[in-house]
């Protein structure tokens, strides 16, 4: 019988292709549907945690603005007519040099040893401007802006934070023990004075012993203390490695 629809000197094979062709040509192809994965989370979580974060920080600038208003505008125009510019500009220099030199503290702390300091210097600048709007709760601006930047786990950076304020500590505690301790005689209470200055001087090395053995010891001890019974001991064995690497 002979095909009407076949083209002449066609091979029937040539023809099915052409008409597959066609059909994908004219017809239109159907998009995919594409559903949301299950395990998907909700963000009304995150958006609340947001809110509330957001909130407290509009309070405690809210807070710090209400300091400002007591502030005695007219006495510190009295005394600014005194300032000397030089010694304000030098003032100024060492702000920004002790900022640098905490730049490269936190490199140190951190095992960054590799990033530059200055990829540090920003957010350091911006984190002590955070903890003067915003009191000690700007603290812990600084390590979530390090964190971002050098995509580190903030735990780790809140703990250099922790590490870095221990060093401060222990710093101020040696300078007022060594000041007790050579306090000049002749004063009231002099031996009360020089005593709680050598136990602060006893106290400050006692911490460096401990920041020392940390850093040589601390995979072994936070190793025994996971091997421990006790739930306490092994919830603060991590903290004692990372404290240890830290140092």
């Amino acid at each position: 019988m002979h095909d009407s629809t076949r083209w002449p000197g066609s091979r029937p094979g040539l023809e099915r292709r052409r008409f597959a062709l066609e059909s994908a040509i004219l017809l239109p192809t159907p998009m995919p549907l594409t559903l949301p994965p299950s395990n998907a989370r909700p963000r009304w979580p995150r958006l609340l945690l947001t809110a509330i974060v957001l909130a407290a920080l509009a309070a405690l600038v809210i807070r710090e603005a209400n300091e400002w208003r007591h502030f005695d505008w007219a006495a510190f125009r009295r005394h600014a007519q005194h300032i000397a510019p030089g010694w304000v500009l030098a003032a100024v220099a060492a702000i920004y040099a002790a900022y640098a030199v905490r730049a490269a503290r936190w490199r140190v702390l951190a095992g960054t040893t590799n990033a530059p300091v200055f990829h540090l210097f920003s957010p350091t600048i911006i984190g002590f401007t955070a903890v003067a709007l915003l009191g000690r709760a700007g603290e812990l601006v600084r390590p979530w802006l390090i964190a971002r930047r050098e995509h580190l786990p903030a735990e780790s950076q809140v703990l250099v934070w922790g590490v870095e304020r221990l060093f401060d500590t222990a710093v101020a505690v040696l300078l007022v023990g060594a000041g007790l301790v050579f306090v000049p005689a002749g004063l009231p209470y002099l031996a009360a004075f020089r005593a709680a200055g050598v136990i602060a001087l006893a106290l400050a090395a006692a911490g460096g012993v401990l920041v020392a053995l940390a850093a040589r010891h601390g995979e072994t001890a936070a190793a025994r203390m996971e091997q421990t019974p006790s739930p306490v001991v092994r919830l603060l064995a991590p903290p004692v490695l990372r404290a240890g690497s830290a140092a």
